[in-house]
């Protein structure tokens, strides 16, 4: 179970959040004072830049009711990595449970009705991302995949059936451990865990996961420029974004082309190589492991020794000379 914070969530609170994006804050079934506690941890929404828009829940129920808002256009995918919700999305109503039926896709054509089933002592940590319709439409994709995106896109409350893999659920752990940062590195650090998980709803709405074909000569030319131009260290610090809009790419065309070139994704490909070039450090240089979190691209060096000894097995300290 993630950690939970002992934080007590209010009516008062929930009022003042900024949910605009997401259609306002809720109404409950019953009258509750301002001051009456009703959540204990952690509710936040972050809004990017490029219209994606992130809901992150690690929280306890502390009341039995109901609650609703109305949420606007867009696709939505809501998904548990801890606990139970009982939710509906307009007439479709789902319980999701993290060990055997942790998500759910669907499409909003036009505004509805969110409803939330509150159960006092009940637990969640949740994870929604909202393609908004600003972010959709600045979606440059063609063929087939732009006509399977546009059918699911005009059915109000469509659904698509997805189970997160193992790297999804890893980001959306990370987006809800996510670090203390500046605004501006806090975005860059949402969109890096947030785009990889985008890229996996999308293979699943447009069925490119299901039909992998042979990359072209010049799609594999470019592909190969882009690993050259991630090789080069140009692309640390930048997110999936630039990177994309320096190489020629949209984001979702560069992540399905590497991820079939390469067989992982470019941030996965991102952060082992800076991790390979932390190891040799190490063992090369002699490398403080304080000097090596920074090279891994880690601001903590506790985090950078975890991460390290998952990946190669052995703590960094002891590969020092």
């Amino acid at each position: 179970m993630l950690p939970l914070s002992s934080n007590l969530i209010t009516v008062a609170d929930m009022y003042r959040r900024k949910t605009e994006r997401l259609g306002g804050p809720p109404s409950f079934d019953r009258e509750l004072a301002q001051d009456e506690a009703v959540l204990q941890g952690e509710l936040r929404t972050h809004t990017l830049a490029s219209g994606l828009i992130i809901h992150l829940a690690r929280v306890r129920d502390l009341q039995d009711m109901g609650s609703h808002n109305l949420l606007q256009p867009g696709i939505k995918a809501t998904f548990l990595l801890d606990g139970q919700t009982r939710l509906a999305y307009g007439r479709n109503d789902y319980l999701l449970d993290s060990r055997k039926a942790p998500a759910v896709l669907l499409g909003l054509a036009e505004e509805d009705r969110f409803s939330r089933a509150w159960s006092r002592q009940r637990h969640e940590a949740k994870v929604c991302l909202t393609l908004s319709e600003q972010w959709l439409e600045r979606l440059a994709l063609s063929g087939e995949s732009a006509g399977w995106l546009a059918r699911f896109r005009r059915e109000h409350l469509s659904e698509c059936p997805w189970t997160p893999s193992a790297s999804a659920l890893e980001m959306a752990r990370q987006l809800l451990l996510a670090p203390q940062l500046d605004a501006g590195l806090l975005d860059l650090y949402l969109e890096s865990r947030c785009l990889p998980i985008v890229f996996e709803l999308l293979e699943r709405i447009t069925g490119t996961q299901a039909r992998p074909t042979a990359l072209s000569t010049r799609q594999r030319q470019r592909v190969e420029r882009l690993r050259q131009f991630l090789d080069s260290g140009e692309a640390d610090g930048l997110g999936l974004q630039r990177i994309a809009a320096h190489n020629g790419f949209n984001v979702i065309d560069m992540q399905r082309l590497f991820s079939q070139a390469q067989g992982t994704t470019v941030f996965a490909y991102m952060k082992e190589r800076r991790m390979q070039m932390a190891r040799r450090a190490l063992l090369e240089d002699g490398l403080s492991v304080a000097l090596a979190a920074e090279v891994a691209g880690f601001g903590n060096p506790a985090n950078f020794a975890t991460a390290f000894k998952r990946r190669f097995g052995v703590s960094p300290s002891k590969l020092r000379p």
